[in-house]
């Protein structure tokens, strides 16, 4: 029995990822603004001895864009085992050199942290902090607009 092997065409990457990416493209300037203080503040109560991250309305509202782009991959995790990605430092690099192809791995980093963050409370902030969110979505967006214009060029 042989298995047909299906090659993904430009326009495939294109029409599946470019709305998606393209809801999140307007948090940009936002996330490389708040990169240093993490979108959040830590609130502690006098009473209590543990404090917790309250998020930027901001934040949340990429959070929940990201959400309703039903991009997310549950799988998350085997894209860092896959690509060998340890620590964040590991996923910028990956993020940087990321070409089309890799979107799915795009995505599923930048799953793994909206994911994470849903129950983990600085995984949220780290996205932020470490650049991730920023990285991810604008090296998403810059692949998505080079390979259109190719594609446009060539028809």
């Amino acid at each position: 029995m042989s298995q047909k092997i299906v090659k993904n065409t430009v326009e495939d990457y294109l029409d599946r990822y470019e709305a998606a990416v393209k809801a999140l493209v307007s948090y940009l300037p936002w996330l490389e603004q708040h990169a240093e203080d993490g979108g959040a503040q830590d609130y502690k109560d006098s009473e209590s001895t543990m404090a917790f991250p309250v998020y930027d309305s901001t934040l949340l509202a990429f959070i929940k864009q990201a959400q309703h782009t039903n991009m997310l991959d549950r799988n998350y995790a085997y894209v860092k085992t896959r690509r060998n990605l340890y620590t964040w430092q590991d996923e910028l690099e990956f993020i940087e050199r990321a070409q089309l192809q890799d979107m799915d791995d795009l995505w599923g980093l930048l799953s793994g942290y909206v994911m994470e963050g849903m129950t983990r409370g600085s995984v949220w902030s780290d996205g932020v902090r470490h650049r991730i969110f920023y990285s991810v979505v604008k090296k998403m967006d810059d692949l998505l607009i080079m390979w259109s214009k190719e594609a446009t060029a060539k028809r």
